[in-house]
């Protein structure tokens, strides 16, 4: 997820993790800072926690499996659960200006 914000930040590019479930229990603030921590490599991009599944009801996605990708005018332009990620590249790269 890093390689990918990094490669397109410097074109307006916004990516956000959304933590709505974990194995370990509920998601918290502090479940989110120690995935943010990235074990001593921190992400550099918004990482929330959502309890309530809120996330994933309105857009339709499962735990740990979508990716939606939504352009400037906030219209959704890609979702898919367990995407490809080059595909998922390929869409972001479609909607994002040149470098």
């Amino acid at each position: 997820m890093e390689p990918r914000y990094q490669k397109f930040k410097d074109q307006g590019y916004k990516q956000i993790l959304v933590i709505a479930a974990a194995n370990i229990g509920p998601p918290t603030q502090f479940l989110c800072k120690q995935i943010q921590a990235n074990g001593g490599n921190p992400l550099t991009f918004t990482v929330v926690y959502d309890p309530t599944q809120q996330v994933n009801t309105t857009f339709a996605t499962g735990v740990n499996e979508g990716n939606i990708v939504i352009d400037g005018q906030g219209q959704i332009v890609y979702k898919k659960k367990n995407a490809n990620q080059s595909v998922v590249d390929q869409k972001i790269e479609s909607i994002l200006p040149p470098p």
